[in-house]
């Protein structure tokens, strides 16, 4: 039976390490933090038992099912969703699908506050300002924004 892992994208930590103290060895990442062509990807996954994949270029579809081959056993998606997957067709071909649901969960929280505060203290216009060589200077009136003391999201 198969045994090789297909990562479709480098992936944050050492999953190949992780995979191989696990007694799965036989990893293959993309060396390039890129999309492979559909052309590509549907090669490199020919009788992969696995693949984790990115769901911005990676479709799971029929297509994708029928390059794999039948030792095909499970997609690892890295992502919240699965909106990439077609869940009837890897159902039918008794294929698992796994998504991170939580993975980013406290990142976009931070990154609406991170658009919050620079929304109030108006960070996009200083910084045009800065970059463009517009702006005058410190002022008492300049750039004031909105303070958030004692405001309620």
């Amino acid at each position: 039976m198969a045994s090789r892992i297909v990562i479709t994208r480098p992936l944050p930590g050492d999953p190949v390490g992780l995979l191989a103290e696990a007694g799965l060895d036989d990893a293959w990442v993309n060396p390039d933090d890129a999309s492979l062509s559909r052309a590509a990807l549907l090669e490199v996954i020919r009788g992969t038992a696995a693949v984790i994949a990115t769901p911005a270029e990676t479709r799971v579809d029929a297509e994708f099912l029928d390059a794999a081959g039948p030792t095909l056993r499970i997609v690892a998606n890295y992502a919240v969703g699965f909106d990439n997957v077609d869940l009837a067709e890897t159902a039918r071909r008794h294929v698992l699908v796994t998504n991170t649901p939580d993975a980013v969960t406290e990142c976009t929280a931070d990154i609406a506050w991170l658009l919050v505060l620079g929304a109030a203290r108006r960070v996009p216009e200083a910084h045009r300002a800065l970059a463009g060589g517009t702006w005058p200077g410190v002022g008492p009136l300049q750039l004031l924004g909105r303070r958030l003391v004692e405001k309620t999201l």
